[in-house]
């Protein structure tokens, strides 16, 4: 096993994230420093908003959600569809004012490459009626 006095080169797992982050977080300074990378709202004392999800078009809300084997099919209100693996679909609960309203989900993306989405409901108890099975 190696040694070493310096706690970045551990052979450990630890000591190899300790480096990591370290290394992580003089970049975004740097970064910062330079004018290339802003801070992030939070940093500033601003508390980030979330989006008011009772305000979003018909190409958010979700009017079905049909799982067949591992992939779901989400149904919009634009009349549009998108399949996602099941382990790409995400379901969130958001009964704050900014939620959705009860039996209208929601959905959003979050991949980068549009592989990946949350959808939202109002409650627990509707995301099993909502969701039908076929297969």
């Amino acid at each position: 096993m190696k040694t070493s006095k310096n706690p970045t080169e551990r052979g450990d797992a630890q000591g190899g994230s300790f480096a990591i982050n370290r290394r992580g977080i003089l970049m975004a300074a740097i970064a910062s420093a330079a004018g290339v990378a802003s801070s992030p709202a939070w940093a500033a004392g601003d508390t980030p908003r979330l989006q008011d999800l009772k305000t979003l078009g018909p190409d958010r809300r979700v009017q079905a959600i049909v799982y067949r084997h591992d992939i779901y099919r989400v149904m919009t209100a634009d009349g549009r569809s998108a399949e996602f693996l099941e382990a790409n679909l995400r379901f969130r609960i958001d009964s704050s004012a900014a939620g959705p309203l009860r039996g209208e989900p929601v959905i959003l993306p979050t991949g980068t490459i549009g592989d990946r989405a949350l959808v939202f409901f109002a409650s627990p108890d509707e995301i099993g009626a909502f969701i039908r099975r076929q297969g």
